[in-house]
């Protein structure tokens, strides 16, 4: 995440405010977001890929810097059939200095599929 190029900025609402810009970070450029919350509980940065970007890796690592009330960080994937598969850290932000978080792509679990999907469950092998 060194470049802002692709990057969306989503939150459940009008009331909650979020920019991003590029700015220096851990070893290159990072992405900066300011925010501020208003009615809604989050706000995030997305970013389409192709799952092909995934083949023949084992896991996701990412670097964040965050000030300010601890909150939660949340990696999220979601495809074309509205499946949602995710990793949570509660409370993870607040260090001073950069943080690295790392998951393995089998220790991303299923969260949920958007309604209209709910009628066509197919089996997840694993």
């Amino acid at each position: 995440m060194d470049s802002i190029e692709g990057w969306t900025p989503k939150h459940p609402d009008n009331s909650s405010q979020i920019n991003f810009i590029s700015d220096n970070g851990r070893q290159n450029s990072s992405i900066r977001i300011n925010y501020s919350l208003g009615a809604g509980k989050y706000v995030a940065i997305r970013k389409d890929l192709p799952f092909s970007k995934f083949n023949g890796i084992d896991k996701i690592r990412f670097f964040f810097k965050a000030t300010g009330n601890r909150n939660s960080i949340e990696l999220e994937l979601d495809d074309n059939n509205g499946t949602y598969w995710g990793r949570k850290w509660v409370k993870a932000t607040g260090a001073a200095d950069w943080v690295s978080k790392e998951v393995e792509i089998k220790d991303i679990w299923f969260w949920a599929m958007r309604k209209e999907q709910l009628g066509k469950i197919v089996p997840i092998v694993g």
